[in-house]
């Protein structure tokens, strides 16, 4: 599972950019178009209290360790893909080891 978290943006403007990167993000990770996850929580991004929304954003990347090569590549993804809605841009990455992760499908 990849989870791509991003911080100040519109939650709206965040689902139409997860249209356009989830077949680009699934692609070069090698994984399917369902194993890519967009969140985009109501937050906002302030620096020195100055409300930075569409200015500063994060964008979190959440992988298995195994992609953590391809680190480079997904940098310049996200950074191209969210192209002029925000200024700033900002991606962090953080790596899990699949023997730390559970998941639970319901096949109803």
């Amino acid at each position: 599972m990849i989870t791509i978290t991003i911080y100040g943006l519109d939650q709206f403007v965040v689902g139409q950019i997860s249209r356009e990167l989830t077949p680009l993000v699934a692609k070069l990770y090698e994984v399917s178009e369902e194993d890519v996850i967009f969140i985009a929580p109501e937050a906002m991004v302030f620096h020195k209290g100055t409300e930075q929304t569409s200015w500063n954003i994060l964008i979190d990347v959440h992988a298995p360790k195994k992609v953590s090569v391809l680190q480079d590549q997904m940098a310049q993804l996200m950074m191209n893909g969210i192209g002029e809605v925000a200024i700033h841009v900002t991606v962090e990455f953080r790596y899990y080891s699949q023997d730390d992760r559970y998941q639970k499908i319901n096949d109803n």
